[in-house]
C-alpha cells in the first residue's frame, strides 16, 4: 500500500463552511411591514383616536375627524414606550387687509393740494 491511508487523491471532501464570529441579536427586532410610511383612519372623536391601537414599527397613524375639523396623529415612541396623541386644528382664514390703490392715493393727493391753497 503506497498511500498508507493518509492521502487518497480520489477521495472527495465536503466543503467547509467559513467560521463566523459572534453575531449581536437585537432584543426588539424592527420590522417595517408598512411600505407607505403612514396609516390613515377616519374617526368621529378624539376619544376614538385615543383608544385605537397603532403599529409598533414607528410609522405614524393619522386619524381624520371631519365632523370637528381636526386631524390627530399617533406614533410609537421607542425610548419610553408611549404613543402621544397630537391634535392638528385648521385655523380660520385670516382676512387679507385691503390697501389703498394708486387711484385712491392720487385722489387724496389732489384733495390735499386743493385744501392748501
Amino acid at each position: 500500500m503506497a498511500w498508507n491511508n493518509y492521502f487518497n487523491p480520489m477521495q472527495t471532501y465536503a466543503p467547509q463552511m467559513p467560521v463566523q464570529g459572534p453575531q449581536s441579536v437585537s432584543a426588539f427586532p424592527v420590522v417595517n411591514n408598512n411600505p407607505g410610511g403612514f396609516l390613515c383612519r377616519p374617526v368621529t372623536s378624539r376619544a376614538e383616536a385615543e383608544v385605537f391601537q397603532i403599529p409598533f414599527d414607528g410609522s405614524t397613524t393619522y386619524f381624520v375627524d371631519t365632523a370637528n375639523g381636526k386631524i390627530y396623529s399617533k406614533t410609537f415612541n421607542f425610548s419610553n414606550g408611549t404613543a402621544p396623541l397630537v391634535t392638528y386644528i385648521q385655523e380660520a382664514a385670516v382676512p387679507v387687509p385691503q390697501y389703498a390703490t394708486i387711484d385712491d392715493l392720487n385722489a387724496l393727493r389732489e384733495e390735499l393740494k386743493g385744501g392748501k391753497q
